[in-house]
């Protein structure tokens, strides 16, 4: 595995039509690990292929919540912020919603909800959204098996702020408004 490069606003590739994955071997594998790696550094719920220089329709995205450090721990170390999503998966619960997706697709949607979003090719900028409150989405594994994932609140937020991405889209482009952080 490698960190790779978050690509910024400003970088054409971000407003680039991601091509469809048509070989789901090594280079794909590798470059699905490589994404883990890249949105843990970042501290980020999901990445776009785009986002880090590469125009293939293939998202990860992990919106289990951050694992609280055990109190009972032998070495009374906590986690190190990096290794916060790696260290929660080993844990019955909450449920792990970890998800990796290639050529996602969105095939219902219902309701509404407004909330605030961020990303991570867009540091120190966020802004209110409008997205469906519920969706479902078609998408193969790593494997090339075909699935479905359902979800609502931030997974379905998640789905369809990275499913954008492949479409060339920022959340900025749909924002009700959107500023920086610390302004």
């Amino acid at each position: 595995m490698a960190l790779r490069r978050v690509v910024l606003e400003g970088d054409a590739i971000l407003r680039k039509q991601s091509k469809e994955v048509k070989n789901f071997g090594e280079r794909t594998h590798l470059l699905l690990d490589d994404m883990w790696e890249t949105m843990r550094e970042y501290d980020g719920i999901g990445l776009a292929a785009p986002q880090v220089g590469v125009l293939r329709r293939i998202v990860v995205i992990d919106t289990t919540p951050p694992r609280e450090p055990d109190p009972e721990s032998r070495t009374g170390e906590e986690p190190r912020e990096n290794d916060r999503r790696e260290v929660r998966q080993n844990t019955a619960a909450p449920p792990c919603e970890r998800y990796e997706l290639i050529n996602p697709v969105i095939v219902e949607a219902e309701g509404e909800v407004c909330a605030e979003e961020g990303c991570l090719s867009l540091p120190g900028v966020t802004g209110f959204v409008t997205r469906p409150a519920r969706v479902k989405a078609k998408a193969f594994d790593r494997n090339g098996e075909e699935f479905i994932v359902e979800g609502e609140g931030l997974l379905a937020k998640a789905l369809c702020h990275e499913i954008d991405h492949l479409n060339g889209i920022l959340f900025t482009d749909i924002a009700e408004s959107a500023a920086d952080a610390e302004a």
